[in-house]
């Protein structure tokens, strides 16, 4: 395999994908070992393979030693029953000076 036909028929690509034939690889093989700029291509494309499988992995939802409570689905109910509290102690005391 010359790099003329690695390019034309988009080869490296092919290659991480595991799209080519058994006997399409090793020629592939053989020439990206002694090609720079076709091995260079393969190693750009695994790095971006595995960039973007590290990017659309789920992250997880909670570590080790971290409270489950203290979620963000805990913060809106706090505020709200503090709230709640607040206006609930306002309408019942009331100071002298101000009736």
């Amino acid at each position: 395999m010359t790099h003329v036909e690695a390019m034309k028929g988009f080869a490296s690509e092919r290659y991480l994908l595991g799209e080519m034939s058994e006997i399409e690889r090793y020629a592939f093989e053989e020439h990206f070992f002694s090609c720079s700029e076709c091995a260079e291509d393969v190693r750009a494309g695994s790095l971006l393979r595995e960039g973007t499988k590290a990017g659309l992995l789920p992250q997880p939802q909670a570590r080790a030693g971290r409270l489950p409570m203290l979620t963000t689905g805990f913060v809106p109910w706090a505020l709200a029953a503090t709230l709640a509290g607040i206006v609930t102690y306002q309408s019942i005391w009331l100071l002298p000076d101000l009736r």
